[in-house]
C-alpha cells in the first residue's frame, strides 16, 4: 500500500512539479525519507503559495524542528495554530521548540489546556513539569512529573525528571528510591 503511494504521487509530481499538492506531496515523502531541507524547502513553496494551507505550515514546523531550527519551527506551529488551535500534538511540538529556546513561560499556555481537557500524555506531563521547575514552581512541576512517571514508567527520562523533582522539592529520600519495576 505504502510502494503504491508513494509511486502514485510520484506521477503526480512528475506531471505538475511546482503544484502545491505536489510539493506537500514531495515533502512528506522526504519527511518520510529523512531528508528534511528537501522537506523545509517543498514545504516552505506551499506556504509561499497559500499562507493559510494549514498542512504545510504544520509539516514546514516539523521540518525545522528535525533540523534544530527551533525560531523557525515556532513561528510555522504558531501559524498553524493560529488556524487549529486545539490540534494537540502541534501543541506538543510547538512547545517542545518552545523549550529547547528556553522560552518556559510560554509553555504552560499551550499545555495546560491540554492538563484541563483530560488528556493524559506523559509527554504533555514531563515538558510541563519540567517547565514549572524551571520557572520556580516546584510543586506544580513535581506533580505533573510524577502523573508522567506513572502513565510511562518504562521512560528512563520520565523517571530522571522525577528524581529531579524530589531533589528540588527537598525530598531527597523519595529521590534515591529505585523506578518502580515495569
Amino acid at each position: 500500500w505504502f510502494a503504491r503511494s508513494i509511486q502514485s504521487a510520484a506521477e503526480i509530481i512528475k506531471r505538475s512539479p511546482k503544484n502545491p499538492l505536489a510539493r506537500q506531496l514531495q515533502g512528506l515523502i522526504d519527511i518520510e525519507k529523512g531528508e528534511y531541507q528537501s522537506a523545509q524547502n517543498a514545504f516552505e513553496e506551499v506556504v509561499k503559495a497559500d499562507g493559510r494551507f494549514a498542512p504545510a505550515l504544520y509539516f514546514a514546523g516539523i521540518s525545522h524542528l528535525m533540523q534544530a531550527h527551533y525560531e523557525q519551527s515556532a513561528s510555522y506551529f504558531e501559524r498553524f495554530l493560529s488556524i487549529n488551535p486545539n490540534h494537540m500534538r502541534a501543541r506538543q511540538l510547538f512547545a517542545t521548540t518552545l523549550y529547547q529556546q528556553q522560552r518556559f513561560a510560554e509553555i504552560p499556555k499551550l499545555l495546560e489546556p491540554l492538563v484541563q481537557s483530560g488528556v493524559a500524555n506523559p509527554y504533555v506531563f514531563q515538558l510541563l513539569g519540567i517547565s514549572y521547575f524551571r520557572l520556580g514552581e516546584t510543586d506544580k512541576g513535581l506533580e505533573l512529573v510524577q502523573r508522567a512517571a506513572e502513565l510511562a514508567p518504562e521512560v528512563p527520562q520520565a523517571q530522571y525528571h522525577l528524581a529531579g523533582g524530589f531533589f528540588m522539592a527537598g525530598e531527597s529520600d523519595k529521590a534515591m528510591q529505585p523506578a518502580p519495576p515495569i
